[in-house]
């Protein structure tokens, strides 16, 4: 399963950084949190993925927001789990990507039909978010 391949990453990613590797100030995570259902295994990723960052960096995070029923591997993440995950981080966040079972049915279509759905949020099935770490000087 994918939630292996993540831990291994980590464990791979923390085996480094305590071998001198400096922290970064900018990380990417798109749909990991989908694929790890265990409640403690997310929070040590994201506890990881925050240990590497430094002070005053960012997390670029996608995730979609709804479970899929046609792919049990896979849950919907929600704002609030993810302000959960990343306590006392700054998250700036957009609901993006209008339902791709949607879009590829009516795109071929009509493109303007898309572009006045995918304009509708309630349809927008993604979240684009920036995570930021807050610095060490920060008084909040």
């Amino acid at each position: 399963m994918l939630f292996k391949h993540v831990a291994e990453e980590a464990r791979i990613k923390a085996a480094y950084t305590r071998r001198g590797i400096r922290p970064a100030r900018f990380k990417q995570r798109g749909t990991v949190f989908n694929s790890v259902f265990d409640p403690r295994l997310r929070q040590r990723i994201a506890q990881e993925m925050l240990r590497v960052l430094k002070a005053g960096g960012a997390i670029l995070w996608l995730d979609f927001i709804f479970n899929n029923p046609a792919n049990p591997d896979v849950q919907g993440i929600r704002l609030k789990q993810i302000r959960y995950l990343f306590p006392n981080c700054d998250l700036k966040v957009r609901r993006i990507t209008w339902a791709p079972p949607l879009a590829r049915c009516i795109a071929p279509l009509s493109w303007l039909l898309c572009y006045l759905l995918a304009r509708l949020k309630f349809l927008n099935t993604h979240c684009l978010g920036l995570i930021c770490k807050k610095s060490l000087n920060s008084f909040s």
